[in-house]
């Protein structure tokens, strides 16, 4: 017998794709049937005056940090660029301190999200501080010990650096930056190319991402900014309100691991009547922190001659 290509007088192909559309139009309204129940919730025993447990490690030397350091412990409302701040005055809701017991930094706290921070206080200090979120969950341990998540929080040696610079002034004959100098001279020049060679040290130390200011100068305009080789902005900061600094600068939005050269070049033109003086190039590493309290390095300096 030959096989039934229809149903009713109509082809089976569109009775399939009868199926097909009917589906498509309807799934909207049945798919809420179709969605996985979520999972039920974990219940503790205990969410409540946990002994929040943690480590912090010198990731420079790769030991575990128990003292000389101060762990403070604030809300997730709290964000770093609000703890960094140089206005910043609101207190810790708690304080951690080293069980050695325990063999970890502890606190008391609720099963919840918190933001840490984590800074030096060594007589002579060397690590950046951090700051981290964490989250405590509940726990049915009659102790009421919880590691946190993440359980080891990570800290960083601060590198050192020699800043050089090397000075082209533009030769309108050659048309290039070929002839070396020692000062930006504008009777004799108009243009310069001036590179800033930053050469840390420092295995396994770093030089967080911050800023390079120089010297807003009377008559000369930096007209581009390179940094390791890619075009940066160059802007301008008129406000010392928040840093303590004016100028020109540009980003360096990478952290610098001791042992790397890097370099800033800028262009300038005189566009004025320039004044003779000093242009200061600041490296202001890890930018983002402006507290007194917190930020316990000088930035590195080196200066520009500008003269007639």
């Amino acid at each position: 017998m030959a096989e039934k290509k229809d149903i009713l007088g109509i082809p089976i192909g569109y009775w399939v794709l009868a199926c097909i559309l009917i589906v498509a139009v309807l799934y909207p309204y049945w798919s809420p049937y179709f969605i996985p129940a979520p999972e039920e919730e974990v219940k503790y025993k205990y969410t409540t005056g946990l002994t929040a447990k943690f480590k912090v490690m010198d990731d420079t030397t790769s030991a575990l940090i128990t003292a000389n350091t101060k762990v403070e412990i604030f809300p997730t409302t709290l964000k770093a660029e609000d703890v960094y701040a140089k206005t910043f005055i609101t207190k810790a809701t708690t304080v951690a301190s080293y069980d050695s017991a325990l063999g970890a930094w502890t606190a008391s706290l609720d099963a919840g999200s918190y933001n840490i921070l984590v800074t030096d206080t060594q007589t002579t200090k060397t690590r950046y501080g951090t700051f981290e979120s964490i989250t405590v969950s509940g726990t049915d341990d009659e102790e009421k010990e919880v590691w946190c998540e993440p359980s080891t929080l990570h800290v960083v040696q601060r590198a050192s650096e020699t800043i050089s610079k090397t000075i082209m002034a533009w030769n309108a004959t050659a048309e290039s930056y070929s002839i070396s100098v020692n000062t930006l001279n504008y009777t004799l020049y108009t243009k310069w190319r001036v590179t800033f060679t930053f050469a840390t040290a420092g295995e396994l130390k770093y030089f967080k991402e911050g800023r390079i200011y120089f010297t807003e100068m009377t008559g000369l305009t930096p007209t581009k900014g390179y940094v390791d080789g890619v075009e940066a902005s160059v802007l301008n900061d008129k406000d010392a309100s928040p840093d303590s600094l004016v100028g020109y600068y540009v980003d360096h939005d990478k952290d610098w691991e001791g042992g790397e050269v890097h370099t800033i070049v800028i262009f300038f033109e005189k566009t004025g009547s320039p004044s003779a003086g000093t242009m200061t190039l600041t490296h202001a590493d890890f930018y983002a922190v402006q507290r007194t309290a917190l930020k316990w390095w000088t930035y590195g300096t080196t200066t520009v001659t500008v003269e007639a």
